[in-house]
């Protein structure tokens, strides 16, 4: 996978309006500023990096419903978008 600069603002923010009341994700979110991306799914680290512990969706109105990939650690795995094509 070629990892490429990642701007990771508009999830902070649907997660700001969201889900107002876990700031941890927020940050969390703030610190995915490198993706590879694999088909439908952005990685944030390597796949075989971290343990799965829950998916958190969030809805963007303009991508439809963005599934995160939280990781034992708190850090966000991965992202797929449903319904609609990626857009950075």
């Amino acid at each position: 996978m070629e990892w490429k600069e990642y701007d990771p603002s508009w999830l902070v923010s649907l997660a700001e309006q969201q889900l107002p009341t876990e700031p941890w994700l927020q940050d969390a979110l703030r610190a995915c500023v490198k993706a590879a991306h694999d088909g439908t799914i952005v990685y944030f680290v390597d796949r075989m990096e971290g343990k799965f512990k829950q998916n958190i969706t969030l809805f963007s109105s303009e991508r439809g419903d963005v599934v995160l990939d939280l990781l034992q650690d708190g850090r966000i795995g991965a992202l797929e978008i449903l319904g609609s094509p990626f857009h950075q």
